[in-house]
């Protein structure tokens, strides 16, 4: 079993720039969907009381 690591890095050698470019385009329209990454992690040390 690979490591989503693994996965990403299998994903782009195995596939051209232009496929890649175009699975990006089909998921532009989940970029308004909920928090990014970042404002999660940032939502979850406030939840949690982590300080940086």
């Amino acid at each position: 079993m690979s490591t989503i690591l693994d996965s990403l890095k299998s994903y782009f050698q195995d596939n051209s720039r232009e496929q890649i470019e175009k699975d990006w385009a089909e998921y532009e329209k989940y970029d308004k969907i909920g928090l990014k990454v970042d404002e999660s992690i940032e939502q979850s040390k406030l939840l949690y009381g982590y300080a940086k």
